[in-house]
């Protein structure tokens, strides 16, 4: 079992889509909850590394922050591109196989919800390469993958190769496609860089949505028990009123999905609401140092006086109001 393993999520793009920063939070808020042994980290690029909410919110869910450069690769909008604009930051995450502090990662998306503890998929033996989980309602071993949920075993050489085939020209005339999930397709079947070691493992580690958690589970003789993960793609994405809407309206009749939905849904509010919620004014001291929340200016400046007070020893001059005051019992109040 690898003795240095993590969890990885992505953030990549203009820092003024939110949207991308709330589905991380989201995402990683829910995998928390399965209680993760391994850690759990976010691979960024350098201005998003800046961002003060993401470094406060990541900082909350004791999430770390890894930040590259993001790379500057294009791709062709063609017939069946989605969004290009949207799909050509995601190259930066092949900047996974650089991550050699680690001697294996797991990449999830962040549109998905993990329901149970997966920590068993990090540990892979050292020997092995890639994790992959199939495409669609396809049984595990299927000659195409998603890179929803990948797992990989850095290796610098391996990313020179990429970052290299990724910036010489030509090699993305193609259209876009699905981002860096088209690129880990021509790159990684291509022979000369197949990697040796696979291990395949099942859908349930990567249900997709859209034919249905149930319907897909049936077909493949899974037991929806043993479902780990749900995840949601194209038009329905979780935080889009397509599939948050109940069934009745045209959402999602099936109740695993719905439980997942709720799951997500309920950190993907939490997490909209601290994302958007205005910075909160720091206090200081004189010094310009920063207080702790519990405290303001009031609370410091009582500290300041008690013990200024303490210090001149204020406390040895004061004498009680009346003599007796100290030894007031039973007699002294039947005196009165």
């Amino acid at each position: 079992m690898p003795s240095t393993a993590s969890y990885i999520f992505a953030l990549f793009g203009p820092v003024e889509r939110t949207a991308g920063l709330t589905s991380l939070l989201a995402a990683a808020d829910v995998l928390t909850q399965t209680a993760p042994k391994y850690p759990i980290n976010a691979l960024v690029s350098t201005t998003w590394a800046s961002n003060p909410i993401l470094q406060r919110e990541t900082k909350r869910l004791r999430i770390g922050l890894l930040p590259v450069e993001e790379w500057s690769v294009s791709c062709q909008a063609g017939k069946g591109t989605q969004r290009p604009e949207y799909f050509r930051p995601t190259y930066s995450i092949f900047h996974i196989y650089n991550l050699t502090q680690f001697e294996f990662v797991l990449y999830l998306d962040t549109d998905l919800a993990v329901l149970h503890n997966i920590d068993h998929l990090l540990a892979q033996e050292v020997h092995v390469e890639e994790l992959r989980t199939p495409t669609g309602c396809n049984p595990s071993g299927y000659h195409l993958w998603n890179t929803g949920v990948w797992g990989i075993k850095p290796n610098h050489t391996r990313f020179e190769l990429i970052s290299g085939w990724l910036h010489e020209p030509g090699n993305l005339s193609n259209p876009c496609g699905n981002g860096f999930q088209t690129a880990a397709y021509t790159f990684l079947l291509h022979e000369k860089f197949a990697p040796s070691s696979v291990v395949h493992v099942g859908c349930e580690y990567n249900m997709k949505a859209d034919r249905g958690v149930r319907i897909c589970a049936a077909i493949l003789d899974i037991p929806l028990s043993a479902v780990a993960v749900v995840h949601w793609s194209g038009t329905r994405k979780p935080h889009l009123g397509r599939v948050r809407s109940l069934p009745e309206d045209g959402g999602t009749p099936d109740p695993l999905e719905r439980r997942a939905l709720d799951i997500y849904l309920n950190a993907y509010a939490r997490a909209e609401i601290r994302v958007n919620a205005p910075a909160k004014k720091q206090n200081r001291n004189d010094a310009g140092q920063i207080l702790p929340v519990i405290e303001g200016r009031f609370f410091q400046r009582m500290k300041d006086e008690l013990q200024d007070f303490i210090s001149r020893k204020h406390y040895a001059t004061l004498k009680p109001r009346h003599r007796n005051s100290t030894r007031i019992g039973t007699e002294g109040l039947r005196a009165r």
